[in-house]
């Protein structure tokens, strides 16, 4: 396990011990389950993002690229990825899902926001 990864199912063990697993911003277990896989598959592709937990208790990856060019990610249960991103002017946000690999618009999404 890298660093990196680490780090990142640190932070995410952090967020759900800090939202807990049951009632209001509870993190639902499978939810967590999809996060820690999503984490796994993407780091290697993308630094370590920050991790919360957005209003509907799924977690959350934020990146920040600097120069307006960021990305916000939360993933469900069922592991639909909901996702917005900005790069410079552009906007671009939608929704898609992870099945034990990163999807390719996220993929893609993330390639375009470290470019030089």
């Amino acid at each position: 396990m890298s660093a990196s990864l680490g780090a990142a199912l640190h932070d995410l063990e952090s967020v759900r011990e800090e939202h807990g697993v049951e009632g209001p911003g509870a993190i639902h277990p499978q939810a967590y389950r999809q996060a820690r896989a999503f984490l796994a598959s993407l780091l290697p592709l993308a630094p370590h993002p920050d991790i919360s937990v957005d209003e509907e208790g799924e977690p959350a990856f934020e990146w920040d690229f600097g120069q307006n060019r960021w990305l916000v990610a939360s993933i469900s249960a069922n592991g639909r990825i909901s996702y917005s991103a900005g790069n410079g002017l552009e906007r671009q946000r939608g929704s898609t899902y992870f099945v034990g690999s990163v999807p390719p618009t996220i993929a893609s999404v993330l390639a375009e926001l470290q470019r030089d």
